[in-house]
């Protein structure tokens, strides 16, 4: 069995992270994410799916946008997305911020022989103090801001720890400890609602 670009593209856009105190912006046609103050960026379209013409679905939301005070905004470029949203965004002043590449598989025979990765990498549940602290680092080292504060990681710890026995592990992701230069690169507009 083969994947579709389609069926990569709605599986890419079924999937958005979003940190348990981020606040969420929604509406019909897109989701807003407004972070916390320790990550690099304050707000992020991770979900853009108009009904209506493109150029005034843009235009509402980066209205909304605007209201929610920080001057900059990362809007994540999905392969799904509509045709010209890239345009529509340059017309605006946005800019390409990071570059992503997708590496999609058909997993239904089981996972692909791997080769042995060239950097030492460890795969940890993240359901203690130390785990969650180094996958924030991670986080921090591949898109910016600062670690959480203790608190918030002490949480998340405890959070996970409760629910990767209770069969819900999705949430509580491994973390991949890896080296820095070997980050994914991820494609996304930052513009200024403004």
């Amino acid at each position: 069995m083969s994947l579709s670009t389609e069926a990569v593209a709605a599986a890419g856009a079924a999937w958005v992270w979003m940190p348990d105190d981020a606040e969420v912006v929604e509406d019909a046609g897109y989701t807003i994410l407004r972070l916390p103050d320790y990550y690099g960026f304050d707000l992020s379209v991770v979900s853009f799916t108009p009904a209506g013409p493109l150029a005034p679905a843009v235009d509402a939301v980066l209205a909304r946008a605007r209201t929610l005070g920080p001057p900059v905004l990362d809007w994540q470029v999905l392969i799904g997305d509509p045709p010209g949203l890239r345009d529509e965004l340059a017309a605006r002043g946005g800019r390409v911020k990071l570059g992503l590449e997708i590496l999609a598989a058909d997993l239904a025979d089981g996972a692909p022989a791997l080769r042995p990765p060239t950097a030492p990498v460890e795969l940890r549940w993240a359901t203690d103090f130390v785990t969650v602290r180094d996958g924030a680092a991670v986080e921090v080292t591949g898109f910016g801001g600062e670690l959480p504060p203790a608190t918030r990681l002490e949480r998340t710890a405890a959070r996970n720890a409760k629910a990767t026995p209770a069969g819900r592990a999705a949430r509580s992701s491994p973390t991949w400890t890896v080296s820095p230069s070997e980050r994914a690169a991820w494609r996304s507009w930052t513009a200024s609602p403004g």
